[in-house]
């Protein structure tokens, strides 16, 4: 859609969750360049005092393939598929859900830090690999990578609602 570019200009990275067979948990971060981050920052007052409620929604520009949404080179599953992959090189999807089972991003572009990555794991009793590696959330510590990066990074987003739009290809993600 060449008259949306000037609005598709901010890159964020994603981390896509998934679960090894021991129930370890890694992230695998993809860096999404010509996306529309828009972020609403307040404060909400009730009994209790202040509380931070940052609402933030994504544009994700897709375009359709077969029966494929493409973003960039990349194709995109639903979260239940997802979870079925025996390989996540060239994938992608938005997850969310409860507490401890969701997707993030963060704006910008995020390097992870190689020393706490692996190049494969147990999924579906399978050895998966990964050619960019797999972020380990027990390398950082009890409260993991997510909550490490909402600590030292502003602008961390957990996913909460995903609508996929057909009019105009586009993901909508809302998220906190």
């Amino acid at each position: 859609m060449p008259g949306f570019d000037a609005l598709y200009k901010q890159t964020v990275t994603l981390f896509n969750r998934v679960k090894a067979d021991d129930e370890a948990e890694y992230f695998i971060p993809t860096v999404l360049a010509g996306v529309h981050l828009i972020i609403d920052h307040s404060a909400n007052w009730n009994a209790y005092g202040g509380n931070q409620a940052d609402n933030t929604r994504l544009n994700v520009r897709y375009r359709p393939s077969g029966n494929n949404a493409m973003i960039g080179q990349l194709t995109y599953c639903e979260p239940k598929e997802w979870k079925c992959l025996e390989s996540f090189d060239g994938k992608i999807t938005f997850r969310y859900g409860n507490d401890t089972d969701f997707d993030f991003f963060v704006k910008g572009v995020y390097t992870p830090d190689q020393n706490k990555m692996v190049s494969s794991i147990r999924v579906n009793n399978k050895t998966v690999t990964l050619s960019t590696g797999f972020i380990n959330d027990d390398a950082y510590g009890p409260f993991g990578f997510y909550n490490m990066l909402n600590k030292e990074y502003d602008h961390v987003f957990a996913i909460t609602q995903v609508s996929q739009l057909h009019l105009i290809p586009h993901f909508e993600l809302l998220a906190r």
